[in-house]
C-alpha cells in the first residue's frame, strides 16, 4: 500500500475506540484515511493494539504510524505537540506518529482498557462523539454534619479523561434532608475532590425530616488528562444532613 494525497489535504477518518479489557481500536470513519508523516493512508479495518505491558493508573497518548507495511497503534507516555510542517498533532519529537487520542489504564496487571458510564477513559481526538459519565445512586444514604463541603462517598466518583478543549455540561439531582428544623442542605460537584465545587446550592427544608430536592447544573472545562468527580455535601449549621442515595444521582457530557 503506498501513501496518497499531501498536507493539502489531510484525511482524519478515524476514532480511537475500546473494544475490550484487553484490545483497544483505531476504527476508520466516513472516507477511511489517515495523514501519517506526510501522506494519507487508507484505513479500511479496522487496527488494533493489545494491553501488554501497560501500567495501571497512566494515562497513555495514541499514536497511528506507518509500518513501512501496514498502519500500528503505538501507545507512549510522551506527550504530542503540533507538527512544524504540516500543524497537525504528532508525538512529540517524532513527526512519524500521528497523534489520534489517549487512554488511561485501570486497574490490572497490565493495565485495562475501559470506556464505560463510570470511567470514561478511552478519548478520541478525532470524530469525538457526546459520552456521558455518571452515577445514578449513592453507597446507602450517606450524612455529614461538616460545615465545609466534603464527598459523601468517595466510592462513588465517577472517573474520565480530556482534552481540555471544550466544555462539559455538569449536573446532579436527587434529594436530602436535615434533621433540624430550620437547617439547611447543601449540595455541589466536585471537582477531584473539594477544591472545585461546581454548581454549590442551598436546600431549607420547611419541617424537620422533610426530604427536599436537590439540583444543580453548571458547564466546566476540565484540565487536561485524567479528572473526577463526586456529588459533595455540606450542612452549614453543623447538624446531620443525609442524602437519600437512591435518589441522587450526578455526571457530566464530555466529547471524546
Amino acid at each position: 500500500m503506498a501513501g496518497f494525497g499531501t498536507g493539502t489535504n489531510m484525511r482524519f477518518d478515524c476514532m480511537l475506540k475500546v473494544l475490550n479489557t484487553t484490545t483497544l481500536t483505531v476504527t476508520p470513519r466516513i472516507g477511511g484515511a489517515v495523514f501519517v508523516d506526510g501522506n494519507n493512508y487508507s484505513l479500511i479495518e479496522v487496527i488494533t493494539k493489545a494491553n501488554i505491558g501497560l501500567v495501571a493508573a497512566t494515562l497513555y497518548y495514541a499514536y497511528v504510524y506507518w509500518t513501512g507495511t501496514a498502519l500500528a497503534i503505538e501507545l507512549s507516555t510522551t506527550g504530542y505537540a503540533a507538527n512544524a510542517e504540516y500543524g497537525h498533532y504528532v508525538k512529540s519529537g517524532d513527526a512519524s506518529r500521528t497523534f489520534v487520542g489517549m487512554v488511561y489504564m485501570d486497574a490490572g496487571s497490565p493495565g485495562t482498557f475501559v470506556d464505560s458510564d463510570a470511567k470514561r477513559f478511552c478519548a478520541s481526538y478525532y470524530n469525538r462523539i457526546n459520552k456521558p459519565v455518571q452515577r445514578t445512586v449513592l453507597t446507602g444514604n450517606p450524612n455529614t454534619t461538616s460545615t465545609t463541603y466534603v464527598e459523601l462517598t468517595a466510592g462513588d466518583k465517577v472517573e474520565f479523561i480530556t482534552f481540555g478543549e471544550e466544555w462539559s455540561n455538569c449536573y446532579y439531582s436527587g434529594c436530602a434532608l436535615n434533621a433540624t428544623l430550620g437547617n439547611v442542605t447543601g449540595a455541589a460537584i466536585g471537582v477531584n475532590g473539594t477544591g472545585t465545587v461546581l454548581a454549590p446550592n442551598l436546600f431549607n427544608a420547611p419541617v424537620a425530616l422533610y426530604a427536599v430536592p436537590i439540583s444543580g447544573n453548571i458547564g466546566y472545562k476540565f484540565d487536561p488528562g485524567y479528572n473526577y468527580i463526586n456529588l459533595i455535601g455540606i450542612s452549614p449549621g453543623g447538624t446531620i444532613a443525609t442524602f437519600a442515595g437512591a435518589n441522587c444521582g450526578f455526571g457530566a457530557m464530555l466529547r471524546q
